[in-house]
């Protein structure tokens, strides 16, 4: 078992071209968003001495706080973004399949791992009006929906060198209907 709590906050300036017929403007935004998550880890491990499977479930908890934006610059089509906070959930099972082998006179682990998400929400909506409405004209929202069911794989190898030297390299892909992301990473551990 085990969990960690993490969070973060930053802060975005964007500028948004207008163009309308003769108008052209610049409307600009200063805004933060923060997050905190938590994530709990249940695993065991199951060994023969030459390789291993590792059957697991992360859970996740995230929150995520969006301020409020007010454009600026762009007269009365600046933009006014309602703020809003939302809460994510989310259940990976997966398996990882490992072993370990001596190579010259270093220590190799190499290992694959598969599994699902399942997200609890696939929509994402902010509010939004024109500074220049007129009073009493409705806000509008603008939708946006994404999968909420991704297969994640990583695969990588950590070798090992008899001074404690250490260097990990892996790959990791989430994949689903609309989305493709990859992820690379190569990190190195020496001892002083």
């Amino acid at each position: 078992m085990a969990a960690a709590v993490t969070g973060g906050i930053g802060n975005f300036e964007m500028d948004r071209n207008i163009s309308v017929g003769t108008f052209q403007a610049v409307a600009s935004s200063d805004y933060d968003i923060g997050f905190v998550v938590g994530q709990m880890r249940a695993a065991y491990l199951l060994s023969n001495g030459v390789w291993y499977a590792k059957p697991l479930v992360d859970l996740n908890l995230t929150y995520l706080d969006r301020d409020s934006i007010s454009e600026t610059g762009g007269g009365a089509a600046n933009l006014i973004i309602g703020g809003s906070d939302d809460t994510y959930f989310s259940v990976t099972p997966a398996v990882e399949f490992g072993t370990e082998f001596a190579a010259a006179g270093v220590t190799v682990r190499p290992f694959v791992k598969a599994g699902v998400a399942f997200y609890s929400d696939d929509q994402h909506a902010l509010t939004a009006r024109f500074a220049g409405a007129p009073t009493g004209t409705d806000a509008f929202t603008i939708r946006a929906e994404r999968d909420d069911v991704f297969a994640d794989i990583e695969a990588g190898a950590t070798v090992f060198n008899t001074a404690g030297a250490t260097l990990s390299m892996s790959y990791e892909g989430r994949y689903s209907d609309n989305t493709d992301q990859h992820g690379f990473s190569l990190k190195g551990t020496a001892p002083f």
